[in-house]
């Protein structure tokens, strides 16, 4: 029932954004490389995965902080796996797009390097992103449960809002340091040009621009740091879950 329920009220959200995916890429396929119209796929990915990204955080957040969403809190389930819930609803949709927004970037792959990728290198891009989404939604959840100790609404808001920043900030710092090679740039956000596959910081992809292999050492350097982060945050979210004693009234 709640998996139904949760399931129906992302839908036109969610929905939307593939949607506009899907017709932006369209729009692109109608201009050549060079035409302006190549560029609208690109800022509909850079836009459609901000709208997602904020969407996912605000829908967690109004629940466990400020204790609306009322069908889920009068619910039997305990509250952890309520959360767990919402997250594998919520990822579920995530995974939906990123394949979607793979798929649709597949011809762009590898551009400026003369070939067009191969299956590895775009299950190792699957299997990367799908990483990401675990561990995004592993920080996610666990910052609103150290958040949720704070009792009053503005500072619990503040600090999820300012750790979810501060940690994709550093981790992106870390990745970029360890992973890198010399002498190559980065871009944030989106590209049309890979010359190797993105590393992920949480769900925001980062591109090297400069030598090596397709998938280099920063993906997989993001790669592994996000599966880490999933061996760490789960079980520390599950204890705290349990230990929490708060107000889940609507506040």
């Amino acid at each position: 029932m709640l998996v139904g329920y949760e399931f129906r009220r992302h839908v036109p959200v969610m929905g939307a954004l593939f949607v506009v995916l899907v017709l932006s890429r369209l729009i692109s396929s109608l201009g050549g490389e060079e035409s302006s119209l190549s560029a609208v796929f690109g800022l509909a990915m850079l836009l459609c995965w901000a709208m997602a990204t904020l969407y996912v955080l605000y829908d967690i957040s109004v629940y466990y902080l400020l204790g609306r969403q009322l069908l889920l809190h009068i619910s039997s389930l305990s509250r952890l796996r309520v959360m767990l819930l919402k997250g594998g609803v919520l990822g579920g949709y995530l995974i939906v797009l990123s394949f979607a927004s793979i798929w649709l970037s597949w011809s762009y792959v590898a551009s400026p390097r003369g070939d067009s990728g191969s299956l590895i290198d775009g299950l190792a891009w699957a299997g990367g992103r799908l990483l990401s989404i675990v561990a995004f939604l592993g920080v996610a959840l666990l910052m609103l449960v150290v958040a949720k100790s704070l009792r009053r609404k503005g500072p619990m808001i503040l600090f999820f809002s300012l750790s979810i920043a501060a940690l994709s900030i550093a981790l992106g710092f870390v990745y970029w340091q360890l992973g890198h090679t010399a002498g190559s740039d980065f871009f944030i956000g989106v590209s049309n040009a890979y010359e190797h596959l993105p590393a992920y910081v949480l769900l925001v992809p980062i591109y090297e621009y400069g030598p090596g292999a397709l998938v280099g050492q920063l993906f997989w350097t993001s790669t592994i740091g996000n599966a880490l982060i999933v061996v760490v945050a789960y079980p520390i979210l599950f204890w705290l879950t349990q230990r929490q004693r708060a107000n889940f009234y609507r506040l």
